[in-house]
């Protein structure tokens, strides 16, 4: 199978996935991680393609390498893991939507077969708070008074 993860920062090329990300900020570095599971599987040279999918699809790595344009690069790649930074285009910010999708594919192969797989991730991203108040406020106690 593929997996696919937010991952920290990756000193001395060990890398692990963040399982309770924050919200992603704009002009904050993603780091995103593809490993092959179980560990007797690798990657098809070649094969890894990922996505950004929110209202358009947006490509970051195309046949194993990084998609023009688009301020992704690879951190780091062997058989089993590829580990890619990018910053997230502003009108993913723009969108309605409060999450970014990561759609990765990916071929697989072991001594024995191959096969291609797929992976989504979903990752919240950082509102701001609105100004508004959210409801009118209200009065729980109303005083009374007695005349003179």
């Amino acid at each position: 199978s593929l997996n696919s993860c937010l991952c920290d920062g990756g000193d001395f090329n060990k890398y692990e996935c963040i399982t309770d990300p924050s919200p992603l900020s704009p002009n904050e570095l993603v780091k995103l991680c593809l490993l092959a599971r179980p560990h007797t599987h690798e990657f098809i040279n070649g094969s890894v393609d990922v996505l950004v999918a929110q209202n358009s699809y947006n490509k970051l790595i195309v046949e194993n390498d990084v998609a023009e344009g688009t301020g992704t690069n690879i951190t780091f790649k062997n058989g089993t893991l590829m580990a890619i930074e990018t910053l997230l285009d502003d009108a993913v910010f723009e969108s309605s939507l409060n999450y970014v999708e990561f759609n990765s594919y990916a071929g697989l192969k072991t001594a024995s077969f191959s096969s291609d797989v797929t992976s989504y991730l979903r990752l919240p991203l950082y509102t701001e708070p609105s100004n508004m108040p959210s409801a009118f406020p209200s009065l729980s106690y109303r005083p009374t008074f007695n005349g003179p």
